[in-house]
């Protein structure tokens, strides 16, 4: 999935999330990182498969921002958050 499709879907998330409706799950990825100590979501993809083949993707970029990824999970969840501070370890 290239970025901007990506970048679609969220919008379609968030928007989804504004209009107050009931999101369905799907498969996120989730990377949380130290310094900073963040959890972010990516999605939603729309098989387990793709979210595997996407993720090297999101890491590299997190990198590249200078962020320490220590745990990447694909989940199938529906996030109400997709940037969250300040967390440690998110257990589900």
């Amino acid at each position: 999935m290239n970025i901007f499709k990506w970048l679609w879907k969220t919008t379609r998330f968030l928007a989804s999330l504004a209009a107050g409706e009931q999101g369905q799950k799907a498969w996120w990825i989730r990377i949380i990182t130290q310094e900073p100590n963040c959890t972010y979501y990516f999605g939603p993809f729309d098989g387990r498969s793709i979210a595997t083949e996407q993720q090297s993707g999101f890491i590299e970029d997190l990198e590249l921002e200078g962020a320490k990824v220590v745990t990447v999970n694909i989940l199938f969840c529906y996030p109400s958050t997709l940037t969250i501070e300040g967390t440690r370890q998110l257990n589900y």
